[in-house]
């Protein structure tokens, strides 16, 4: 079975097992929606009608209490103010008639709900009963005060009326009490029901939760054995153990890539045989390679020795008698090519070290102040061909503990590519150092020509050059910042600069006082 046909079967279980426990809520909620259908809208009318026939009752008697009031006011008021009076009893009577009509509407609805059942009826009837005691009373008290009549009289009536009114709502309110009762009662019966329904839902969840982790536990089970024996076979593979058997019996993907997997440790078994061979051919050749770096190096080297020697016997005139100027011009050039061409030799001599990890370093103690003193002797004549300005801020008096030989090779460096790139006459270079956090920080600033922003990162590439065009005035093999680099990072150090075209460039480079051997 395929592993997406297992997932497949189980998400199908859980989704059945969630539809058993949706149509036992539906039911129960069917039952709930029975129970108050039957009930709602009638009780609802039935209440509001109640409180209709409460309000109107009520109406009718504060309405009936005015008229008798405004009645009296009437014997004592000026001639003027008789027609206030008389539209406040209009309102009044008003007032009155409309209680009545509406009563009458209450009671018609109220009678209609009854549906024939005798108490209702009964209740309906009393209500009626009791309101034609208490409208009657309020007419009779009307008529009485129109006609004159006042004192004792009138007190009775108005006590009549007033026992009449509280029958009559007595009367509803106890009708008003039995719908509360039968509300309350209807809303036990939703409220056990609502609580059935919980309890369905939680135990549905329950269910379906813990099936869903035994479903989900036998299918990751089927999947994950397989997987965790692959992973077992790929770190023996990675342990170089290629004679692992992987042993999966499984029908599904897993299976078929488990096949896949063992074909791929059969090759990488037949693989490592003629990668151990191809090894031993790379350390035989690299070997050589080294050999043969060190005697062409060496090779070179030795011709320039002697032809250094004789420009300089040459130069002297000691020996071989005075030379012209021309000749002593063509003597130099010879010279400073013999010399550059040493550098080149060297430079790609410690490039191929720095590569291969081989380049030693030779720590030791030395103090920065004397140390960049011995710098400014050694670099100032380079400075004297184009008439550079050179400056050498003064350092602190520390020791520190690193490669003398190194850090001056990369300032060298540094100080030789600023003077081909500086202008001549008005050239200035200035070479600095400073201690800062346990570390050594030179540069080396200049006004030369600048680097472009987006040639910095591929400055410490080899062979890069900044100007590549065919009339380049520079030479060099694009090797001197890769080395720098080299350098500085095996002292555990870095390199990076600081420079915008056309406004000169500043080289910074930092090393630990004290390099770790």
């Amino acid at each position: 079975m395929k592993i997406g046909q297992k997932i497949t079967i189980g998400f199908l279980a859980v989704v059945a097992i969630f539809a058993i426990f949706g149509y036992s809520i539906y039911l129960n909620e069917k039952s709930i929606e029975v129970v108050t259908s039957n009930f709602s809208d009638e009780i609802v009318i039935e209440l509001n009608t109640l409180q209709e026939l409460k309000s109107s009752t009520l109406t009718v008697l504060s309405s009936t209490m005015e008229v008798v009031l405004i009645m009296d006011e009437r014997n004592f008021i000026e001639q003027q103010q008789q027609q206030q009076i008389e539209n406040e009893l209009k309102i009044e009577e008003k007032e009155i008639l409309q209680g009545k009509r509406n009563f009458e509407n209450a009671f018609d609805v109220l009678y209609d709900l009854a549906h024939d059942d005798p108490f209702e009826v009964d209740r309906a009837n009393k209500i009626k009963e009791k309101w034609n005691i208490f409208l009657s009373l309020s007419e009779e008290l009307i008529k009485a005060k129109e006609s004159g009549i006042s004192g004792i009289e009138i007190l009775e009536l108005k006590e009549k009326l007033k026992v009449a009114e509280t029958n009559l709502l007595k009367l509803i309110d106890d009708a008003l009490e039995h719908e509360f009762d039968e509300v309350i009662a209807a809303g036990r019966i939703i409220d056990s029901s609502f609580s059935t329904n919980f309890q369905l839902i939680l135990w549905g969840i329950v269910f379906v939760v813990i099936a869903s982790i035994i479903i989900g536990l036998v299918i990751s089970n089927s999947i994950s054995k397989p997987i965790t024996k692959l992973k077992r076979v790929a770190n023996d593979l990675n342990k170089g153990l290629f004679d692992t058997k992987i042993v999966i019996e499984s029908n599904d993907e897993i299976g078929e890539f488990s096949k896949a997997f063992d074909s791929v440790a059969n090759t990488m078994k037949k693989n490592q045989v003629l990668i151990k061979k191809q090894l031993v051919k790379l350390e035989v050749i690299d070997k050589q390679k080294e050999e043969f770096a060190a005697m062409i190096s060496h090779e070179l080297k030795t011709p320039l020795v002697p032809i250094k020697f004789l420009c300089e016997m040459l130069t002297e005139g000691s020996v071989f008698g005075k030379l012209t100027t021309k000749q002593l011009g063509s003597i130099d050039e010879i010279d400073r090519n013999a010399t550059r061409l040493e550098r080149l030799i060297s430079d790609i001599l410690d490039a191929q070290k720095l590569d291969m990890k081989k380049l030693i370093f030779n720590l030791e103690k030395f103090n920065l102040a004397e140390f960049m003193e011995r710098m400014e002797s050694d670099l100032s004549p380079l400075m004297k061909n184009k008439a550079i300005e050179f400056e050498i801020k003064k350092a602190d008096s520390v020791e520190l503990e690193s490669d003398e030989y190194r850090i001056h090779q990369v300032i060298d460096n540094l100080v030789r590519n600023a003077v081909d790139f500086v202008p001549e006459k008005t050239g200035k270079i200035e070479i600095g150092s400073q201690i800062k956090d346990g570390k050594v920080e030179f540069y080396v600033k200049d006004n030369g020509i600048g680097i472009a922003k987006d040639m910095h990162s591929k400055l410490f590439k080899k062979f890069y050059q900044v100007d590549t065009s065919p009339t380049r005035s520079h030479g060099g093999t694009g090797l001197g910042l890769v080395i720098c680099k080299g350098l500085i990072e095996g002292l555990g150090g870095k390199i990076w600069l600081d420079s915008e075209e056309g406004e000169g460039s500043t080289f910074y480079f930092s090393i630990p006082a004290a390099t770790q051997k």
